[in-house]
């Protein structure tokens, strides 16, 4: 291949590209437009992006740096009460059993990626079913509510 066939085709994928980033560039520009039509502000987006990519023990430890903070100044902070939602031990079955939570939460159909007698597969099902039956009962409750 010459010199003046690579650098064409060189050319042609940049061109090709800066269209993609263009393209992405104003999807983003409409997104964000809808965004601020609803009354949402982009650092909000942006920070709930943010706090989405972050691994539990991520959001543990930032949650702990705010409570010593808040400690420091003399605001009573009780992170303990939420102990029972937060995952303590780090082992296959408790990772398993917040995968389950997680698709339940992005309402995934309830079949594990683990094999089905495995205890992984177990406790995904457990966290699966744990939050759907919570999310059921939370539905119920409003509708009582409104009724």
């Amino acid at each position: 291949m010459s010199d003046t066939q690579t650098i064409a085709i060189y050319t042609h994928l940049l061109l090709k590209r800066q269209k993609m980033v263009k393209g992405a560039q104003s999807q983003l520009k409409a997104m964000v437009q809808q965004a601020r039509g609803a009354g949402v502000h982009w650092t909000d987006v942006q920070a709930a992006l943010k706090e989405y990519e972050m691994s539990a023990d991520a959001r543990r430890e930032r949650a702990e740096r705010q409570a010593n903070v808040l400690t420091a100044l003399g605001v009573p902070v009780q992170l303990e009460m939420f102990d029972a939602y937060v995952p303590r031990d780090n082992d296959d079955t408790a990772q398993a059993r917040r995968r389950g939570w997680y698709a339940a939460i992005h309402d995934t159909p309830c079949e594990p990626p683990y094999p089905a007698g495995s205890a992984e597969g177990q406790a995904w099902m457990a966290g699966w079913h744990e939050f759907h039956n919570a999310l059921t009962a939370f539905m119920e409750a409003k509708d009582g509510e409104a009724a």
